[in-house]
C-alpha cells in the first residue's frame, strides 16, 4: 500500500512539498477499461485491499463490450451474448498506473486491459487495438507521440444557472471567458493531480463552446487521459451546474464539436521521422507519405473516427473537419493540416474526428494509417492553398451507413485490425444503423406533422 501511496504522490503535481510528505489518504480504488463506445466501466474496491494484491484485478460481465450507448445487448456478437451464457472477463491493470481521481472524494483510479478467462488478452477491447497498434510501429523501430484537442459544449443544468456566453466569444479573454475562470481553474488542478496536464484553453466559436489541448505522449497514456478528461469535465461541469456536451454535433444551429489529433514519429535513435531540412518546407519524404497514408485509408476506416450517426452531422456540415483527401500546410480547411518548423515541432494534424470518438479506436486508425503510407511510399496529391472545400471534389463518406459498409468490406482494415475486430465493431455499427432508422426525429415532426 505504501507502494501505490508514493506512486500517487510523485504523480499529484498541483500538491507541495509539505501537503505530499502528509500523503493523502483513498478510501476507494477504480478499476476500470473502455467499452467499445469510449466510456470508461468496471468496479470500486475499498483502497486497502490493493495492498494484497499481486496485480489489479475485477471480473466484469462480457456484456461491457457487447452493448450500444444504451446498453442494450448487440446480436451477433462471436464474443458475448446468449450463446457463451454471458460469460465472464477481467480487468487488469498494473499498480504504477493507479492515479488519484481528485474531481471524486478519497478515490483513485488504474486503467486496465481486458483479458478472457484463459489469460488472454480479449483482441476486439479498444485499449488492445490500440496496444497492436503501437507494437506494429515498435516493430520497425518507429516511436509516436500523439496529443488531442477537444471541444465541447456547457450548457446551463437548471434554470438558475447563468449561460456560460451569450455571443461569439472565439479566443476572448474577457467577459464569460472571465467568468468561467474558476471553472477551468479547478479543472485544470484536478486534471494535474491525476497526472492529465492541460497545455491551454480557450472559448471557441460556438455558443458555449469551449476548446482544451492537452499535452502530447505516447498513445495509450494519451487515450486514457483524454477519457478522463471527459469524465472530470463531465463532473465538474454538474457541480457547477452545467452540462458537458461532447456530441460531435449538439446542435444544429451551432457548430460541431471536433476531436482533431496529432502525430509525430520518431526512429530508434529518437530522431523525428517527419522533419529533413533539406526538403522544401523542412517536411520529409516520410511524412508525406504518411499524409498519403491517412488521405488513402481513411475511407476504410472512417467509422474509427465517426463511430455514431451523429459523428456524420459534423462532417456534413461542410465545417473545419476536412475535406476529402486534402492536405495543407497551416491550412484548417483541409482533412491533413502539416505544421512545421523545427524539428520539435513538426507533426501532423488530423482533422476528421469529432468531440465523441473513442479515442482508442480513433488513434489505432491513425497510427494504422501512417505506418502503411510510409510502407507504401505513395505521394499525396497537390497540397490545397486555398479552401479544400471549394478545391477538393472527392468526398468521404458522410454517412454512418456508407462507412461501416466501407469498413466491413475493407481488406485493409481485417489486415490492420483483425477480421475478428471488424467483424464485431461492424456489428455494434449495423446495429446502430438500425436502431436510428426506426426512429421517429424532431425534424420529422416538426415538418411533417400537418401533412
Amino acid at each position: 500500500m505504501n507502494k501505490i501511496k508514493k506512486i500517487i504522490d510523485v504523480k499529484n503535481t498541483e500538491k507541495s512539498d509539505k501537503e505530499t510528505n502528509s500523503q493523502k489518504e483513498f478510501s476507494t480504488l477504480i478499476v476500470a477499461a473502455p467499452d467499445m463506445v469510449g466510456r470508461l466501466i468496471g468496479r470500486r474496491m475499498p483502497f486497502k485491499e490493493v495492498a494484497k494484491k499481486a496485480k489489479l484485478e475485477v471480473g466484469v460481465c462480457s456484456s461491457v463490450l457487447a452493448w450500444d450507448t444504451e446498453q442494450l445487448p448487440i446480436d451477433g456478437l462471436s464474443i458475448a451474448g446468449f450463446h457463451t451464457g454471458w460469460q465472464d472477463m477481467q480487468i487488469v491493470s498494473e499498480i504504477s498506473s493507479v492515479r488519484p481521481v481528485s474531481w471524486h472524494n478519497q478515490a483513485a483510479i488504474a486503467i486496465g486491459d481486458i483479458y478472457d478467462k484463459t489469460g488472454e488478452i480479449v483482441p476486439v477491447a479498444p485499449r488492445s487495438i490500440l496496444r497492436e497498434q503501437v507494437k506494429r510501429l515498435a516493430d520497425i523501430g518507429l516511436t509516436a507521440t500523439v496529443a488531442t484537442e477537444l471541444e465541447f459544449y456547457l450548457t446551463p443544468n437548471s434554470k438558475t444557472t447563468q449561460q456560460t456566453v451569450d455571443k461569439r466569444h472565439d479566443y476572448a479573454i474577457d467577459g464569460a471567458t472571465d467568468r468561467m475562470e474558476t471553472f477551468f481553474d479547478e479543472l485544470r488542478s484536478n486534471l494535474a493531480s491525476s497526472n492529465i496536464l492541460v497545455e491551454s484553453w480557450q472559448s471557441e466559436w460556438g455558443l458555449g463552446q469551449w476548446e482544451v489541448n492537452l499535452t502530447h505522449g505516447n498513445p495509450i497514456d494519451v487515450a486514457d487521459s483524454h477519457i478522463l478528461f471527459k469524465l472530470a469535465v463531465k463532473e465538474l461541469a454538474i457541480k457547477y451546474g452545467y452540462r458537458a456536451n461532447f456530441m460531435a454535433k449538439p446542435k444544429s444551429s451551432q457548430v460541431g464539436s471536433s476531436g482533431h489529433i496529432h502525430i509525430s514519429l520518431r526512429d530508434k535513435s529518437g530522431h523525428s521521422v517527419f522533419f529533413d531540412h533539406s526538403m522544401p518546407h523542412n517536411v520529409s519524404k516520410s511524412c508525406l507519405y504518411a499524409i498519403e497514408g491517412i488521405l488513402h485509408y481513411t475511407p476504410e476506416c472512417m467509422p474509427l473516427y465517426a463511430g455514431n450517426i451523429n459523428s456524420y452531422r459534423r462532417l456534413a456540415a461542410g465545417e473545419f473537419c476536412g475535406h476529402g483527401p486534402s492536405w495543407g500546410f497551416d491550412n484548417r480547411t483541409v482533412t491533413c493540416r502539416v505544421m512545421t518548423g523545427d524539428e520539435e515541432s513538426t507533426h501532423l494534424e488530423f482533422r476528421i474526428p469529432g468531440a465523441d470518438i473513442n479515442p482508442y479506436l480513433a488513434i489505432a486508425g491513425v497510427l494504422a494509417s501512417v505506418r502503411k503510407g510510409i510502407s507504401d511510399r505513395r505521394q499525396p496529391n497537390q497540397k490545397v492553398v486555398g479552401d479544400a472545400n471549394t478545391e477538393t471534389s472527392q468526398q468521404y463518406p458522410l454517412t454512418l451507413e456508407s462507412a461501416t459498409e466501407s469498413f466491413i468490406h475493407s481488406l485493409y482494415s481485417k489486415s490492420e485490425f483483425g477480421a475478428e475486430f471488424v467483424s464485431h465493431l461492424g456489428s455494434h455499427l449495423k446495429h446502430e444503423c438500425k436502431q436510428f432508422s426506426g426512429a421517429v426525429t424532431d425534424w420529422e415532426l416538426k415538418r411533417y406533422a400537418d401533412v
